[in-house]
């Protein structure tokens, strides 16, 4: 919980803080296919490495607690390769350029702040979505994957409360 705050806070300081070009280098389109390319990746790397994790807690016998860390360590990893990809999304992809170019949008920075928090939370949303079958593993517990995933939203949510009400 403590550390999705922090995750939250450096992600907002990203995306505040890029300069604003007058124009991008690159078109919509290229932004757009990137978008989803390095999404892809990252989702591959995410379902590929949590099967890992979840056959190994299967199927190995290890000393207690160690599939908790192998667990937590693992979801460390790819929340801050989540906050990488958001980065390289604002900078190198032109994110807050083709946020402001919505007619309507670039009066309203707490609206593109959301905008880009959701393309964050998609990020953290596939780490959720790959993770299921190793956290139920790992914890040894029985919850659905939609229950898994809304419970973890339901708990990030609510930190960003006070950024949109200031």
């Amino acid at each position: 919980m403590f550390n999705n705050i922090i995750y939250f806070i450096i992600v907002l300081l990203i995306f505040n803080i890029s300069y604003q070009k007058p124009s991008s280098e690159v078109s919509l389109f290229y932004s757009l296919v990137m978008l989803f390319v390095t999404w892809a990746v990252f989702a591959g790397l995410c379902r590929i490495s949590f099967q890992h994790l979840a056959h190994h807690v299967r199927h190995e016998k290890e000393a207690e607690g160690a599939p908790a860390s192998h667990y937590h360590r693992l979801e460390l990893k790819f929340s801050v390769l989540a906050i990488f990809l958001f980065a390289l999304d604002v900078y190198f992809f032109h994110l807050r350029y083709w946020l402001q170019s919505i007619p309507g949008l670039r009066y309203f920075s707490a609206l593109q702040g959301i905008l880009a928090l959701s393309l964050f939370m998609a990020y953290l949303g596939t780490i959720w979505y790959s993770s299921h079958t190793a956290y139920a593993a790992a914890f040894q517990v029985t919850v659905s994957r939609r229950a898994f995933i809304v419970s973890n939203i339901k708990l990030n949510v609510p930190i960003l409360f006070p950024w949109v009400i200031l």
